[in-house]
């Protein structure tokens, strides 16, 4: 008698187990689909800037940087010849 209630005490046992692995499996499922929406809403927004619009927008000040300092710099070199021709500087 006392050994059967010692095998039923291990089977309960097991089963308070599998049931706390279970709900542990079920608690990370959560969390890992959580991260997931986070992730996806960084990526792509979720109606604001995501970092696909961020590069964009970065992509497009940089070449505006480099159009600007491209159109400004031969005017000051040519100013500067100019200035030099005329015997000014």
């Amino acid at each position: 008698m006392n050994e059967r209630r010692e095998g039923m005490e291990k089977v309960l046992d097991i089963l308070s187990t599998i049931r706390t692995d279970q709900a542990v499996q079920k608690r990370m499922l959560e969390i890992n689909s959580e991260k997931t929406d986070q992730m996806h809403k960084a990526i792509f927004g979720n109606g604001s800037e995501g970092i696909n619009t961020k590069v964009a927008l970065n992509k497009q000040n940089i070449i505006r940087l480099w159009i600007t300092l491209g159109s400004i710099i031969p005017l000051v070199i040519g100013g500067l010849t100019v200035l030099k021709l005329l015997d000014i500087i």
